[in-house]
């Protein structure tokens, strides 16, 4: 539907995932709709950073830790440590605080767990050696337009 369209920038509109912000603050249930919206908001913002390798894989079907995991890649500890802030810091203007974080003292895998969405910031070694992307190969790829190839 109308996901594709969303923007996350200063001034923008984000009256499509409203609900998913309501909803998701207040840690109820989550439709897979608000959920993909926030995981695509999330990978939307990861990109716009300039993160590379940036993917959602919808794992709703595999495991009850999450509905979808956003995977991206900084270029240095500095790039990844920016990137999951900045993550942190749009999604709380919108009032949504993550449930928990982890990564902030070793600045090579940022974890920011959004319950339903499960945003992981790496840097490229430690992308390559923790392999999510090999670990949850079965889950579906989440299309985004946004990105180019």
């Amino acid at each position: 539907g109308q996901i594709q369209n969303l923007t996350w920038s200063p001034g923008a509109s984000y009256t499509n995932f409203g609900p998913f912000y309501t909803v998701f603050s207040n840690l109820k249930y989550v439709s897979l709709e608000q959920a993909t919206a926030g995981g695509l908001a999330a990978a939307k913002l990861l990109d716009s950073k300039k993160a590379t390798r940036v993917k959602v894989l919808k794992v709703r079907d595999l495991t009850v830790l999450a509905d979808y995991f956003v995977i991206a890649s900084g270029t240095s500890s500095t790039h990844v440590k920016s990137l999951a802030e900045e993550v942190e810091f749009q999604f709380k203007e919108k009032g949504v605080a993550p449930i928990r974080t982890e990564g902030f003292n070793t600045q090579n895998w940022f974890i920011l767990d959004y319950a339903n969405v499960i945003v992981h910031v790496f840097s490229p070694d430690a992308r390559d050696y923790y392999d999510l992307d090999h670990l949850w190969a079965d889950g579906e790829d989440v299309p985004m337009d946004f990105i180019e190839e």
